[in-house]
């Protein structure tokens, strides 16, 4: 201090000093700590000693309310970062509290390799929100109705004092005031490996979906947003009901097969949680995509599968040379379907079968008469109650359904079952009792 008459005659040199020491004139900032203000993020990223730890927020831990950091931030420590680990991906909501001005910020940490080889990092701000002040003193900020969703990974998270410069002083919480824990995400079926290793790529390895009464319970949504699986059919291929149930949010279920041609789309919602898929004509190798559209947006659902086989395909009997030869001693049964990839013609030898019962159990079949040379040969049969004289008779299933042939012809060797149905279309023959 210097006095600016110090050098003229008379005057003395002495003065007093006093310190206002009222609350409302001093502050000494015994929290100022800068362990943690990263300055050296920009060229050691991860590996830089300047940042506090949060360690892991889980599932495990997670609860409205809970504390997950405190401090102080204000002049000569305007800012706070603390690194955070999530194992799944969540989303979540935070409340911060503090006794000053301050800004909350959610950060990813990206890395780029410059030419020169040397790795340089910044920081990309994910969500940030600048505290409300409340009352006269206090200053809050909540992020519950605009939650952020994270993939499972690395971030940090910073509370800086916007009014540091000026001697701003801010004791801070921060604690999750509501959100979720994605802890069904589960990558190993999403078939990464589609487009290189194709049906022998990860979908094979998730294990199939059979048809021994087995339901398929999994979940689609942030950071798992589809999943695939392959399909219990067996090798010959048929028809299966596939059926989709317990969906909460919106769940897109598509069936494809082998080759990738599709089969049938639905979309399940929470006003309809269930969806039958039936009569679906399927081979060997296909596989069910199921996926949640607006995952993005942290829209998530469980969802539950079923499949069943109701009929199986004999690829044997499809022309004249290899028509199946039936007995007295079992039924035969067949299935057919003029969908994509299905069987839709059979034929058998009845030249053993004195007499004959046929009936259609499923849908619609078309039956025509044969004689040795393979000739069309009209018959006598017992249909709907009334007796005829046809070279072929159409049944539905539920309707006219059967007819029989009390003493079958020797001039009648062949039966040439046909469908013009796009499901199962189904029949057994035998011998009258």
């Amino acid at each position: 201090m210097e006095l600016s008459n110090a050098k003229k005659a008379g005057e003395d040199g002495y003065y007093n000093v006093t310190i206002d020491d009222s609350p409302s004139a001093t502050e000494f900032y015994t929290r100022a700590d800068n362990i943690d203000d990263w300055e050296d993020m920009k060229e050691n990223g991860p590996s830089g000693r300047h940042f506090g730890s949060l360690g892991v927020l889980s599932d495990n831990s997670f609860d409205e309310g809970f504390l997950v950091s405190d401090g102080w931030v204000g002049f000569s420590d305007a800012v706070d970062y603390m690194q955070f680990e999530l194992q799944t991906a969540a989303k979540l909501g935070f409340y911060i509290g503090a006794t000053d001005a301050t800004k909350f910020t959610i950060w990813q940490l990206n890395e780029k390799n410059g030419n020169n080889g040397v790795t340089t990092y910044s920081l990309k701000s994910l969500q940030s929100v600048t505290l409300k002040k409340e009352g006269e003193y206090n200053y809050y900020a909540d992020t519950y109705d605009k939650p952020v969703t994270l993939a499972a990974g690395t971030y940090y998270m910073s509370v800086e004092s916007t009014n540091a410069k000026k001697g701003g002083s801010a004791t801070y919480s921060i604690s999750l005031s509501g959100g979720e824990f994605y802890t069904r995400v589960d990558n190993g079926d999403d078939w990464g490996d589609m487009k290189t290793d194709g049906a022998n790529g990860l979908v094979g390895t998730v294990g199939t979906l059979s048809t021994v009464g087995v339901i398929l319970d999994d979940w689609v949504g942030y950071g798992d947003a589809i999943d695939y699986y392959k399909l219990g059919v067996n090798a010959a291929g048929g028809i299966y009901d596939l059926s989709i149930s317990g969906v909460r949010n919106n769940v897109k279920l598509t069936v494809y097969t082998k080759s990738g041609a599709k089969v049938k789309t639905v979309t399940a919602s929470a006003k309809k949680s269930s969806i039958p898929l039936a009569g679906l004509c399927l081979d060997n190798g296909s596989y069910a995509v199921i996926e949640a559209p607006k995952a993005a947006k942290a829209q998530n659902s469980d969802y539950a599968l079923k499949l069943t086989e109701k009929a199986t395909f004999n690829w044997k009997n499809n022309d004249w040379n290899h028509a199946e030869v039936l007995t007295a001693d079992a039924a035969f049964t067949g299935a057919l379907t003029k969908a994509a990839g299905g069987d839709v013609v059979d034929y058998c030898d009845v030249s053993a079968l004195g007499n004959l019962s046929f009936k259609a159990t499923a849908g619609k079949v078309k039956v025509s008469f044969y004689d040795t040379n393979r000739q069309a040969i009209k018959v006598a049969v017992k249909t709907g109650g009334k007796d005829k004289t046809a070279a072929s008779v159409s049944l539905t299933s539920g309707k006219v359904d059967n007819f029989t042939i009390g003493t079958l012809p020797s001039s009648v060797k062949y039966l040439k079952i046909e469908t013009t149905g796009k499901t199962l279309n189904s029949y057994t023959i035998g011998k009258l009792a």
